[in-house]
C-alpha cells in the first residue's frame, strides 16, 4: 500500500499559520527543525500555560481514582509534555525529578485511591498504565528512563500488555485479555527506543491491530469500538481512533498493516476545506481550549494530526 496516496487533502499548515497560541507557534517551528528558544519562553509564561503547571506542582497528590480522569494531573502533565515543555522549564525540571526519584524497578510510581471516595485513603504503588504513561512523559521532558522501559518489556505478554500492577485498582474484564490503555501508553513509552523493533513491542501492536479487526465482537476490559471511537478527541489518554493512530504512527511495524492505513485514513477525510480538524468529542474540563470546542477547528487537533502526517512522510503538501 502507498503511503503517497494518503496525504492530507488541504493545506494545514497554512492553517496554523494564522494562529496566535505559542504552543502552535513552538511546535511548528519544532516541526520544521527551526531554532525556538524565544518561542520555547512564550510557551512556558502564557498564563494557560502556567495554570496547568500549577494543576501538577502537588504530584502525586490528588490520589487516582479513575486512570481516565482527563483533569487529573498525569493527563495534564501528557498534555505539557505534548505541547513542548522540557526541563529547559524549571517547574517541569523539578517535577521531573519527582516523579523519576520514586520508582520501583524503574516503573514511576503514583498515588492510587481506594474506593471511590477520598475519605478511604489512599496508598502509594504502580499500575502498568500509569507508569507507562509517566515514562513517556519523563521522556518527553528530556528524562533517562532505561531501566523503566526494561521493566515494561519484561512485563510484556503473548498479547501486549495486561492489566497489571500493585493491585490497588480494580480490573474489569478477564485479566489474560490484553489493556488497551495499558498497551498503547507502553507502546508510546517506548518509541525512539532501543526497544523499537523488539518482539514485544509487535506483540502489542499486533494487540491494537486485532482489537479494530475484531471489533464486532471484542471488548476487553470494556473497552469496545463503537462509532464514537473514530471521533477525534484530545488529551490523547482514552482508546480512540486519534490515540491509537498516534502512538502506532511511530512504529515502521506497525505501517505495514493495512489496518493502520484504513484508520489513519478515517482520520484525514475529517479535514475541512480551511485545512483545519474539529473535536467530535470533548473532555468538559478542558473547555478553556481550543480542542475542549466542537464548534469550531481546533489549531491543536490540526497540529496533532500534521504530526502524524509529518511522521507518516506524507508532510510535501503542508510543509
Amino acid at each position: 500500500m502507498e503511503a503517497v496516496e494518503y496525504g492530507l487533502t488541504f493545506d494545514a499548515f497554512s492553517f496554523l499559520e494564522d494562529q496566535s497560541e505559542p504552543w502552535i507557534a513552538y511546535n511548528l517551528a519544532r516541526l520544521r527543525g527551526e531554532a525556538a528558544a524565544d518561542l520555547f519562553q512564550d510557551l512556558c509564561t502564557h498564563p494557560k500555560v502556567q495554570w496547568l503547571v500549577d494543576q501538577c506542582v502537588s504530584w502525586p497528590h490528588p490520589p487516582i481514582f479513575k486512570v481516565l480522569d482527563p483533569g487529573h494531573p498525569l493527563h495534564v502533565l501528557g498534555v505539557l509534555a505534548d505541547l513542548g515543555l522540557n526541563k529547559g522549564d524549571e517547574w517541569i525540571r523539578a517535577l521531573s525529578t519527582i516523579i523519576a526519584r520514586d520508582t520501583e524497578e524503574g516503573l514511576p510510581l503514583a498515588l492510587f485511591g481506594k474506593g471511590s471516595k477520598p475519605i478511604r485513603g489512599s496508598r502509594k504503588g504502580w499500575a502498568i498504565c500509569v507508569s507507562a504513561k509517566l515514562l513517556h512523559i519523563l521522556t518527553s521532558f528530556g528524562g533517562e528512563v532505561e531501566e523503566g522501559l526494561r521493566s515494561l518489556i519484561w512485563l510484556s505478554q503473548s498479547n501486549g500488555w495486561r492489566c497489571e500492577g500493585s493491585g490497588h485498582l480494580p480490573c474489569p474484564g478477564w485479566r489474560e485479555d490484553y489493556c488497551p490503555i495499558a498497551t498503547l501508553n507502553c507502546l508510546k513509552a517506548l518509541a525512539d527506543s532501543r526497544y523499537t523493533n523488539s518482539e514485544a513491542v509487535q506483540r502489542g501492536i499486533e494487540a491494537v491491530i486485532n482489537h479494530w479487526e475484531e471489533r464486532e465482537v471484542s471488548k476487553p476490559h470494556g473497552f469496545k469500538i463503537t462509532s464514537q471511537f473514530e471521533e477525534l478527541r484530545y488529551p490523547t489518554m482514552g482508546f480512540d481512533i486519534l490515540n491509537v493512530v498516534d502512538t502506532l504512527s511511530r512504529y515502521k511495524y506497525a505501517q505495514g498493516f493495512e489496518v493502520f492505513w484504513e484508520l489513519w485514513n478515517l482520520i484525514r477525510l475529517k479535514q475541512s476545506s480551511s485545512g483545519g480538524f474539529k473535536a467530535g468529542r470533548v473532555y468538559r474540563f478542558w473547555g478553556d481550549w481550543c480542542f475542549g470546542q466542537k464548534s469550531t477547528e481546533s489549531p491543536w487537533l490540526t497540529y496533532k494530526v500534521l504530526e502524524i502526517a509529518k511522521r507518516l512522510g506524507l508532510d510535501s503538501m503542508t510543509l
